[in-house]
């Protein structure tokens, strides 16, 4: 009986014969936005524009590799790329955080070798076959016998078997390998705090808002405290009037995991980084966790980046494996806002190929994404004391599922209504009209929101007809496309706080002559 409804409930929702349709040919505006690490395999502007035109909409950099130097000429290329492209993109800038790595040894690499001893030494001294260095003393003063040391993502590891002194303990390998230069170090259960933010997170951090980056990833946090640091820090350090960058807590510890109530509360978005989280975590529990974390950020109206290895075996494969392309799914339908790539671009020999895969994945899981199970009032924080917006919002979102438009068209100054919209998974895109540039910035993380700078005039009709050309030449609507409009409490006063449903054309077709600007 149960087999008969579920294929029934298949048999009515979809119709096989388009499930097979690459659905090309309808140019559907995919929804979920796709971050992209940077590293030696898509450091030309060749690559990072193609890269951009296979669907990339956030370049991602990592502070752990690479001087300034080296990240200054990623920046410079990636909007040299999206200068030639015409496809505007952001940028996200990885700090270190209180990542413990190996340091570097006196050969290429070292073959820990199981049941043997070899000593873990709090130096910037290079390694050998009978040491490993890691150039960060806290850990080591923090290791006790019987604690588990975990290398490179958990691959390897060791077993304290001697405190030795506050700079060196001895271990046993327990899982052996080929252990290269700079591999994280974890050690499940132990939590060191630190009561700043390290020196190289500082000089970082003072870096991205040079270059005016978008958002700063915060690695490694644990308390709510560590959030309000960086951000006091980049706000004492920002010159008057310039943007500063937002913050997006990379959930990687148990700690966090315990306090992300408070840490939603202060961050601006989140990232559920799998890596270091299977790492610190019983591998079996991340998939519950990113379902959890994933469903408080989204009730919290903050975006979500799902991160990690989810196309890993494009590495070295032109094809993903049948479960990473399930990831990929499994995690648009727990409503991630962006799923990001690492490896698969940074050190893939077809980065391109790997962002179009995703892009097809993204787009056909979208297609075909099973029905919401909540109402849409459910879907927009309850929470709200805005009233006039959260009633706009909910009409909004109404509105468009009953009508089928086509998308919706939102002025939102500072960006707060346009998430809000988003926050409600339409079926559509959502068109972000607002003045500032930065806010552009932001709003490219977020679900199905498509941002347009523009300065909104004195006459709504005369703003929306040339909302109307400026979406058609970006190919984001068509001429009488059926659309939704609404707009905030800073929106133009003929717009704020209220909807209107309309084909577009009529203001272009309609608009007094005397109005136009």
């Amino acid at each position: 009986k149960q087999s008969t409804t579920i294929n029934h409930f298949i048999m009515e929702r979809y119709q096989f014969a388009d499930l097979f349709k690459t659905k090309k040919e309808e140019s559907p505006l995919r929804r979920t936005k796709i971050v992209c690490s940077v590293g030696p395999s898509c450091e030309t502007v060749e690559v990072l524009s193609n890269m951009l035109k296979a669907g990339c909409n956030i370049f991602r950099l990592n502070c752990s590799f690479g001087d300034h130097e080296l990240l200054k000429g990623y920046v410079e290329r990636i909007r040299q790329a999206s200068k030639e492209s015409g496809i505007e993109c952001s940028i996200l800038g990885d700090l270190q955080g209180p990542k413990f790595r190996t340091g570097e040894f006196e050969s290429e690499t070292i073959q820990l070798e199981e049941g043997k001893e070899i000593q873990l030494v709090a130096s910037k001294e290079k390694g050998n076959e009978s040491k490993i260095t890691t150039p960060n003393d806290k850990l080591v003063a923090a290791l006790k016998e019987g604690d588990k040391v975990l290398i490179n993502d958990g691959i390897m590891e060791l077993e304290v078997t001697k405190k030795d002194s506050e700079t060196q303990v001895t271990t046993k390998v327990i899982h052996g390998g080929e252990l290269s230069k700079r591999k994280g170090l974890n050690v499940p259960g132990t939590n060191i705090k630190f009561d700043d933010l390290l020196e190289k997170d500082k000089k970082d951090a003072l870096f991205l808002l040079e270059q005016q980056i978008s958002f700063i990833g915060q690695s490694f946090v644990q308390t709510r405290e560590d959030v309000e640091r960086l951000k006091k820090f980049l706000k004492e350090n920002a010159k008057e009037g310039q943007f500063i960058p937002k913050i997006i807590v990379k959930v990687e510890k148990p700690k966090a995991l315990e306090n992300i109530d408070e840490i939603m509360k202060v961050t601006d978005g989140i990232m559920v980084a799998r890596g270091d989280l299977g790492v610190e975590l019983p591998f079996e529990l991340v998939p519950v966790m990113q379902k959890v974390i994933i469903k408080k950020a989204n009730a919290a109206n903050k975006p979500v980046i799902l991160a990690t290895q989810l196309l890993q075996s494009m590495m070295k494969e032109t094809l993903p494996l049948r479960a990473e392309v399930s990831d990929v799914a499994n995690g648009i339908f727990d409503g991630a806002d962006a799923v990001m790539t690492s490896g698969e671009t940074t050190m893939s020999p077809h980065p391109v190929l790997v962002v179009q895969t995703m892009n097809d994945i993204v787009l056909n899981t979208e297609t075909h994404s099973p029905p919401k199970d909540v109402s849409l009032s459910q879907l927009v924080a309850i929470s709200d004391h805005e009233h006039f917006r959260h009633a706009i919002i909910s009409a909004a979102l109404e509105a468009a599922e009953k009508s089928n438009a086509k998308s919706i068209i939102v002025f939102s100054a500072m960006g707060t209504t346009a998430l809000r919209l988003s926050k409600g998974r339409p079926n559509c895109p959502i068109i972000a009209i607002t003045p500032k540039e930065s806010v552009a910035h932001w709003l490219r993380l977020c679900y199905g929101v498509y941002p347009i700078v523009l300065d909104a005039g004195k006459h709504i009709e005369s703003t929306i007809a040339q909302v109307e050309k400026l979406t058609i030449e970006k190919g984001l609507t068509q001429n009488g496309d059926l659309v939704v409009i609404c707009g905030g409490k800073s929106s133009p006063l003929a717009i704020r706080n209220a909807l209107k449903i309309y084909h577009l054309g009529e203001f272009i077709e309609h608009q007094s002559p005397s109005k136009k600007e």
